[in-house]
């Protein structure tokens, strides 16, 4: 087919409006274009949607909030004669599907219409003519396997989640591989706390040759390990013998080694290095080869940068090789080309339609070259890309290592160095991810022994997961898809079901811990990581023609529906941890408030419930504190009757808790006193007339100060009162301190 005949009567579906761009710089002639951005069909949200009697058949209606996509591409087909369209969305199931609702959006407004299925991994003006001159067919495989996937996810969903609402509370979900995902964190925070913390110490020595040479050397066991001393007073003892004790040369053992380079990235990999290297999410990566993907403005057109970054391949074609091969040996040097094209065949069922891993589309774009036309995180994950391709077809890293091993009457120190003889493919890769050590291959005279030093560690066997170890030990199980890892950690983290510290770690909330332990007393299969596993085999193989669908479902469904026919009226007794807090009880005025789990949401109770029945609603900041905790208990002016915080169109403000009987209102006021020296206000917040935030006096019509920083409701540590943060440089100050001329900062 010649693409330079594309007129008036031809649609081109694309799945992103970047894509509609680049496709408009590549393919000549007077062709319409859309983008459809995703599924325009799905199942619907009140009522199953699927033929549960054998067949399995989904009832499908248009999301509505493509209804106005849906409503353009009907008006191209019917009033714009379109004779011909080519639907050319990604290349995965998801894909696959999207193609497949399209066609039946088509054949349903124009039965004559000539539908063709475009694929491509990158957009390129080379891959785009090859692939229109080439359309293809829909894979009704692939259509298959999304299919069931998708009724699986909505099969354990629909059930389960009612079944969580009834036992815990309203809005709680369960998915098929998402509640693995949090079983998996449960599992492992329970191995980590049951897990023991031991300390050990180990020694460590500065040395200095006669000749001037400065090195590094650590006490070693016979095994040539590091060895770790069980108590501080052994390792006390072996300190004084080395400070006390000359110090012989016992052998230098020298030794040649290499280092192969690694295959370029799949999309689990990519993930892996970019939350190790950059500390990027796995949603921010997808996000940023998405736009890589799509095309950026590269010389006033827009180009793809990188092929489709959803697939489980680290294969590379033989041009691309030939083109990086060809690189390499012009700009970095023949002799850092591979003898032979290096191969890398990672991969096998589950490609889902990407057969190639993720590489640049050219390789002549280095990443210096166009960082200004990129952003910093662009440029960061092009680069980690670009080095990890090129690096792929060159030449393996050679090192020296030297081990110098010392010896008294009591210990074994040795001495490490490795010299690097040739840089290979570590010409290109970040020098973050190799270290170097110094070369002390000679030593001359006599070793002086400057400084020893007694270093204490602490080691727990089971680490809690991060996003990179909880995406490599889902993708060793089996369970999931590159592609879904990001939105599977959405979804446990948005529903409280987990909680990300600041170190990156994941734990599991007391919500996280009961949701699990209910679907383990009755529905345990559910959270069977070797099903899970199995299921998505099943999947690849409905993909491939190995499986019929329906089948599949029948196996899955069948066992599923008679054990929740069996505890879906069963009221399971949830046992929730009360958790104490800093807030007194108003109405007994002793007791503290507790925590408490309801039908719908958590609450506050007093501590001596059923005695004193007093119960108070709360909401969480962004740093999960409590708001309750940050007023104080007021007293209303004409009843004295408690003060309750209450929200209006113009911000909060203090209610009478007796309201309606008693309507006396008084303005917030923050805990945090104006900063000028004679004034007795408060800071209270404000908005400008753009809606700018600002913060200033409540006795402004006597006070003009105002200040364009937030407040922080937290304790200083010198007054016990509360500090104002500067948001400029990241200061924050207590106010009762500045007052009272005490320069007391915190960062």
């Amino acid at each position: 087919m010649n693409i330079e005949l594309f007129n008036e009567k031809t649609l081109i579906i694309v799945e992103s409006p970047t894509k509609v761009k680049t496709v408009q710089k590549f393919i000549s002639g007077q062709y319409n274009i859309q983008a459809s951005k995703g599924h325009i069909v799905d199942l619907p949200s009140s009522v199953v949607g699927i033929d549960l009697d054998n067949t399995f058949l989904s009832k499908y209606e248009y999301i509505y909030e493509k209804i106005d996509i849906i409503n353009s591409v009907k008006n191209f087909i019917i009033h714009g004669k379109i004779k011909y369209i080519f639907i050319a969305v990604d290349v995965d199931r998801e894909g696959e599907a999207i193609a497949f609702h399209l066609a039946n959006l088509i054949f349903k407004s124009n039965p004559y219409c000539i539908i063709f299925r475009v694929k491509f991994l990158e957009l390129t003006r080379k891959s785009l003519e090859k692939s229109f001159k080439s359309p293809q067919k829909i894979d009704f495989n692939l259509v298959y396997a999304q299919q069931t996937r998708r009724i699986l996810d909505r099969l354990v969903g629909f059930f389960l989640s009612p079944f969580l609402w009834n036992n815990i509370f309203v809005g709680l979900s369960a998915g098929r591989v998402q509640s693995v995902a949090l079983y998996l964190i449960v599992l492992r925070e329970h191995e980590y706390l049951n897990s023991t913390n031991f300390d050990y110490w180990i020694i460590e020595t500065l040395s200095k040759s006669s000749d001037g040479l400065y090195f590094e050397s650590k006490v070693i066991s016979h095994l040539k390990s590091v060895h770790e001393f069980n108590s501080f007073n052994k390792a006390k003892e072996v300190k004084k013998t080395l400070e006390h004790e000359e110090l012989r040369l016992k052998s230098i053992k020298k030794t040649k080694y290499s280092r192969n380079p690694s295959a370029p990235y799949n999309t689990v990999r990519l993930q892996q290095e970019a939350s190790r290297y950059l500390k990027f999410s796995i949603q921010k990566t997808m996000t940023i080869a998405q736009s890589l993907y799509e095309g950026v403005s590269l010389f006033n057109e827009n180009i793809g940068l990188i092929t489709y970054m959803r697939t489980d391949s680290t294969y590379t074609n033989y041009e691309s090789v030939a083109e990086v091969r060809k690189y390499i040996k012009k700009h970095i040097g023949s002799e850092y080309v591979s003898t032979v094209p290096l191969s890398y065949m990672g991969g096998g069922l589950g490609f889902q339609g990407a057969h190639e891993a993720i590489r640049p589309t050219f390789v002549k774009y280095e990443p210096d070259n166009i960082k200004y036309s990129l952003s910093l995180d662009q440029y960061a994950l092009y680069r980690m890309i670009w080095a990890k391709f090129v690096s792929s077809q060159m030449m393996k890293a050679f090192f020296w290592r030297t081990e110098i091993l010392f010896e008294n009457s009591t210990c074994i120190l040795l001495a490490l160095s490795q010299l690097l003889e040739f840089d290979g493919f570590l010409r290109v890769q970040n020098t973050n991810l190799c270290k170097i050590g110094r070369n002390i291959e000679f030593l001359k005279g006599s070793i002086d022994l400057l400084l020893t030093r007694i270093i204490n560690k602490k080691r727990n066997l089971t680490k809690r997961f991060n996003e990179s170890s909880l995406v490599h030990i889902l993708e060793k199980s089996g369970i999931g898809r590159p592609s879904t890892y990001a939105n599977i950690l959405f979804k446990i983290q948005n529903k409280k079901y987990v909680d990300k510290l600041k170190n990156g770690h994941y734990v599991p909330t007391e919500l996280g811990v009961v949701v699990i332990s209910l679907l383990q007393k009755t529905f345990s299969r559910v959270l069977d990581i070797s099903f899970t596993a199995a299921v998505e085999k099943f999947l690849d193989k409905i993909e491939v023609g190995e499986e019929n669908w329906i089948n599949i479902l029948k196996r899955f469904y069948n066992p599923f529906y008679l054990s929740f026919n069996c505890e879906k009226n069963n009221k399971i007794n949830i046992n929730f941890t009360e958790e104490e807090t800093i807030i007194f009880c108003r109405k007994c005025n002793g007791s503290k408030m507790v925590i408490r789990w309801g039908r719908f949401q958590s609450f506050l109770r007093c501590a001596t419930y059923p005695i004193c029945k007093n119960i108070i609603s709360y909401r969480r900041d962004k740093r999960e504190r409590l708001l309750i905790e940050l007023y104080k208990q007021k007293k209303c002016f004409l009843c004295q009757s408690f003060m309750v915080l209450k929200k209006s169109l113009y911000g909060p403000f203090w209610g009478c808790i007796n309201y309606p009987n008693c309507k006396f209102t008084q303005k917030f006021l923050s805990d945090v006193k104006c900063m000028h020296k004679e004034c007795t206000g408060y800071i209270i917040k404000n908005k400008g007339a753009h809606g700018n935030v600002f913060f200033r006096c409540s006795n402004y019509l006597n006070c003009g100060e105002n200040w364009k920083h937030s407040i922080i409701y937290s304790i200083c540590p010198i007054c016990l009162t509360c500090k104002v943060r500067k948001v400029s440089n990241i200061k924050e100050r207590c106010s009762v301190c500045y007052l009272k001329n005490i320069n007391f900062f915190m960062r």
